[in-house]
């Protein structure tokens, strides 16, 4: 008969990884549940159980607010999300510095590389960051199962993003700049430049 592999406890690696993922499924459950608390019981909950992955307490996340892959996010003093923010960060990792903003219906998104917020930055409603995009070079093969490649993301400092946004991967955004509302931003953005349009294209400089 195969010998089993044991343990530090004395119990098979097979039984002890089960309970590993049943537990991490009743983990993930309970944080689902506790993004619908609602009112300041509910932020003041959040607090708590959040503080457990961030090491502080110095941030607001109100109800219905979606985040997934804790251990891989950083956060900074003073964060605050608006309800229906989606934070996905499952296998990348994501940084978000002090005094951080986001408005409604934000969605980042962070697989295989690196989302970094400066200090005082702020988003406006519905914008979007993604640093993982499909492969399509292969015409023979569905674009479904050709992959994805992930580039990292890197936002600087006092960075003021408009309503509606897109960052697309790769993109890096100096200090200072404004990005107008609607933006799909496929290039970087130089320090202290106002940039807006589809595509991004730079205004001027504040």
């Amino acid at each position: 008969m195969e010998a089993r592999q044991k343990n530090g406890r004395g119990l098979s690696w097979g039984w002890w990884n089960a309970r590993a993922d049943r537990d991490n499924i009743m983990v993930n459950l309970f944080l689902w549940f506790t993004r619908l608390l609602p009112g300041k019981s509910g932020v003041y909950f959040r607090k708590a159980l959040y503080s457990y992955f961030w090491g502080h307490r110095s941030f607001i996340i109100p109800e219905n607010v979606t985040i997934s892959g804790f251990r891989n996010i950083k956060v900074g003093q003073n964060l605050r999300l608006c309800p229906d923010v989606k934070v996905f960060c499952s296998n990348g990792k994501l940084i978000f510095g002090n005094n951080f903003f986001a408005n409604y219906n934000c969605f980042f998104s962070s697989e295989g590389a690196l989302i970094s917020f400066g200090n005082n930055c702020q988003l406006g409603p519905n914008v979007t960051i993604i640093n993982r995009n499909h492969n399509y070079d292969d015409r023979n093969t569905p674009i479904i199962e050709q992959g994805y490649n992930s580039k990292d993301i890197l936002i600087g400092n006092d960075v003021w993003i408009g309503a509606n946004t897109v960052i697309l991967p790769g993109v890096r955004i100096g200090d200072g700049a404004v990005i107008g509302a609607g933006s799909i931003v496929s290039r970087d953005v130089e320090p202290y430049s106002v940039i807006a349009c589809n595509p991004a294209a730079k205004i001027k400089d504040r």
